[in-house]
């Protein structure tokens, strides 16, 4: 290679190493970054161009791209500058200006007086080559200096702006590093005596640079750019082809006629134009396809997870969704997601799944606080109200960086993902209030149901625990609503601290605590069960000060043991609970297979005690009148619960049984004593007037408080079997079952008890008289019955 040969091929080589960089780049969107880079790109073609064009001898001459190179050169600077402003954030503080106003003004006078950058001379050899010399004036001198002092502000500006921000210095140090090789291969190009062209072998190296950015992706993605880059190049060479062609067979395509040269000519030129649009149209759409593929990809996941996140209500899920988008995006090799904890940021979620040692989380916190908030390129910033409430991490492979569009994409996943773990604290604190009692602090009924629902599960063995503390009112009226709130705050957290991580302690009603507890050792819930009451009574730490003890009756279910589903054993925990209480207080009932009746039975009991007294007050009156009438229901009373035993009613039954035969002739009170008391037969009127005794009985009932449900029995002991007797002539079982057994009862007592008009009949004749009228006066089984327990001595006369 000769001297002049260099002169040519380095500035085409550094030329086509700015075009195929510039053309990968006509793709990459509008972003500033990307239109900054450009602009250099741009420069450093119209410099290198201007030379190779001037180098050429191409038209319009020498002079002409020599300025046009100057032009390029000397804007090369400006955009540099601009682009690592930018990158760094440093201000605007007319500095950038003013170097733009002396630049266009150095050009303009270089263009009259060329005192700053002389034009080089032509140096012609024997052989008829063409070299150059370039050579320096008192300007050039001056030029330099100028641009040194350039260099050094803008380096110092970007050491302030870069700190201790080491990414960004490995990403711009570059740059910064090929504008200082053009500015040096400038100076050494005009050395008195040199011949060779440092000027375009320091455009070469600022390109080594550019592709060294790109090949380590540190701030542009070097896979897709390189594809554009080709496509466009080879456009480019495809295009130029019928140049070449035309260049090569000019005299066949002229001729020799004037008239068809300038024909030719003329639809030459606008076939060359029509093929070199059409071959970039299509260089263009195969290159939007390719960013397009590419970006729709990105794009698509990025949606993907706004869509997603959007519905998230749980952290967990969250982070979950952030390594799977970031995966699928980025070339990753672990995932690490950092959530702010006090003071410290701490891992709580990978991608791996293995956690990093503390070490590790340390210097990846340090990176962040070394590297400054968001610069970073492996860290995306998770903040909400302006703090930093976590951050995600990419570890990669050794060579491989995220370009400016990929860093976009992870700092929006960042951003995003703040906003939706705000959203997703403030739902928490909604939820949280929604589903606890502002007083206790504890779980409240609405969530007891959810919960229940939620974790049902029909393999399990749970125990429900159903608290109701006592005479709770009574606090309330003694010590004011204020010291009853402070009690049941008091006692549900006994119950939360007794019960721990046994179970779920819930406030289900005004006084009342629910315990769910995944167990089904009936001694053992029993235990926590007394440990709760127990500490009730030896707790003094925070307790209101009051005079009586506070205690709580407990109620214990178990699934599946005795309850069939969620809502029966609640159902079951309350009725022990109730049956607690009728127990005297304070004390621990368990749901079992007897418990039912046992309620039921106290329940009748409790009836009975309450209206005991009505109805005594009622027999009173009647003994005051009539003291056989008297004494009679009495014996119905128990001849009617023996014979109700006997045939094995249930326990309400017999109670009814045995109200009704005390009433059943209180209607007795308004019959004349003279009919009452008569010595001998009634006549047909008196008896008339007596039947009336049931009617009465009944309108006398109606009056008592809620006493109704004898009405039935009394108002048929005096129908027949046969039916054949009053008040309603009723027949057979059409006569209620508790009206026939009093009907048996009231009989046998009339026989064998003594009045004033006759005497008492024996047992064996009232025996007899029950047996004879089987199926006539008698229901017949319940006859035979009432025998059987006078054969037994089961019935006292």
């Amino acid at each position: 290679m000769t001297l002049d040969s260099l002169y040519i091929g380095v500035p085409i080589g550094a030329f086509f190493c700015f075009l195929f960089i510039f053309f990968s780049f006509l793709n990459a969107g509008d972003a500033k970054p990307v239109r900054y880079f450009r602009q250099i790109l741009l420069s450093c073609l119209i410099w290198t161009g201007g030379v190779v064009m001037m180098r050429m001898q191409i038209m319009p001459g020498m002079r002409f791209w020599f300025h046009v190179s100057v032009f390029g050169f000397l804007t090369v600077p400006i955009f540099m500058y601009a682009f690592l402003f930018y990158m760094l954030e440093i201000k605007k503080n007319g500095f950038l200006t003013g170097y733009c106003i002396a630049t266009v003004v150095a050009m303009g006078i270089n263009v009259v007086t060329e005192v700053f950058i002389p034009e080089p001379d032509i140096i012609r050899y024997a052989d008829e080559s063409i070299g150059y010399a370039c050579h320096l004036s008192w300007g050039s001198y001056l030029f330099a200096a100028a641009e040194a002092v350039v260099i050094v502000y803008t380096t110092v500006l970007a050491h302030r702006a870069i700190g201790n921000k080491f990414e960004k210095r490995k990403k711009l140090f570059p740059l910064l590093l090929g504008t200082v090789a053009i500015l040096t291969g400038n100076l050494f190009v005009a050395l008195p005596g040199n011949f060779f062209p440092y000027d375009m072998l320091g455009g070469i190296f600022m390109a080594l640079c550019l592709l060294y950015i790109m090949w380590h992706k540190y701030l542009f993605d070097i896979s897709n750019r390189i594809v554009i880059g080709c496509i466009y190049s080879v456009a480019l060479a495809v295009s130029l082809l019928p140049v070449f062609n035309f260049n090569h067979n000019a005299e066949w395509y002229l001729g020799s006629v004037l008239p068809e040269i300038q024909q030719k000519v003329i639809v030459l030129v606008l076939g060359f134009t029509g093929w070199s649009l059409f071959v970039f149209y299509l260089a263009r759409k195969m290159a939007e396809g390719i960013m397009q593929r590419q970006n729709r990809k990105q794009i698509e996941v990025l949606r993907r997870f706004q869509n997603e996140s959007a519905s998230i209500l749980r952290q967990e899920d969250l982070f979950k969704l952030l390594i799977g988008v970031v995966n699928e995006m980025f070339p990753v090799k672990d995932i690490f997601v950092f959530i702010k904890n006090g003071e410290k940021f701490t891992v709580v979620k990978t991608a791996g799944g293995q956690m990093p040692d503390q070490a590790e989380q340390d210097e990846i916190t340090a990176m962040l606080e070394r590297s400054g908030a968001g610069e970073c390129s492996e860290i995306s910033l998770m903040k909400y109200d302006d703090e930093i409430q976590g951050f995600i991490y990419i570890k990669s492979e050794k060579r491989t960086r995220l370009n400016y569009l990929e860093r976009d994409y992870y700092w929006r996943i960042g951003v995003y993902a703040g906003v939706c773990l705000k959203n997703i604290r403030t739902y928490q604190e909604v939820y949280q209030i929604s589903i606890h009692d502002e007083l206790t602090g504890l779980y409240n009924r609405g969530y007891f149901k959810k919960f229940l629902a939620e974790n049902w599960k029909e393999e399990q063995k749970i125990a429900l625990v159903y608290l109701d503390l006592d005479d709770f009112k009574l606090f309330n009226e003694l010590y004011g609503e204020e010291c009853g709130d402070r009690i049941l705050k008091w006692c549900g957290h006994i119950i939360e601290n007794t019960v721990g991580c046994q179970g779920n302690t819930f406030r289900f009603g005004s006084n009342e605590y629910v315990v769910l507890i995944n167990s089904d050792e009936k001694k053992k819930v029993a235990q926590i069960a007394a440990k709760i009451q127990k500490n009730f009574l030896l707790a003094d730490e925070e307790k209101p000060d009051v005079l009586q003890p506070v205690t709580a009756s407990v109620g214990i279910a178990f699934y599946p043991d005795t309850a069939s589903g969620a809502d029966e054993l609640l159902s079951q925990a309350e009725r022990a609970n109730f049956y607690a209480k009728r127990d005297g207080k304070n004390c621990i009932k368990i749901y079992g297979a007897h418990t039912e009746d046992e309620l039921e039975d106290q329940q009748v009991q409790k009836h009975y005690e309450q209206i005991a007294p009505t109805i005594y007050a009622l027999t009173a009156a009647i003994d005051a009148k009539d003291s056989y009438t008297f004494e009679h229901s009495c014996h119905v009373s128990d001849y009617a619960v023996l014979l109700a035993k006997k045939i094995g009613l249930e326990p309400n039954d017999i109670e009814i049984a045995k109200e009704a035969g005390l009433l059943h002739d209180i209607g007795k009170i308004g019959i004349p004593e003279s009919i009452l008391k008569k010595q001998g037969r009634l006549n047909d009127e008196e008896y008339e007037i007596m039947k009336t005794h049931v009617t009465n009985s009944i309108e006398m009932i109606h009056f008592l408080p809620n006493m109704n449900y004898v009405i039935p029995a009394v108002l048929s002991h005096h129908e027949r079997y046969d039916g054949k007797g009053y008040p309603r002539g009723l027949k057979g079982e059409d006569i209620p079952l508790l009206g026939r057994i009093l009907a048996v009862c009231d009989s046998f007592d009339a026989m064998t008890t003594k009045r004033t008009y006759k005497e008492a009949m024996s047992i064996d004749y009232a025996i007899s008289e029950l047996e004879h009228n089987k199926g006539t006066q008698f229901d017949p089984k319940l006859a035979e019955a009432f025998i059987e327990l006078l054969k037994e001595g089961k019935i006292e006369v």
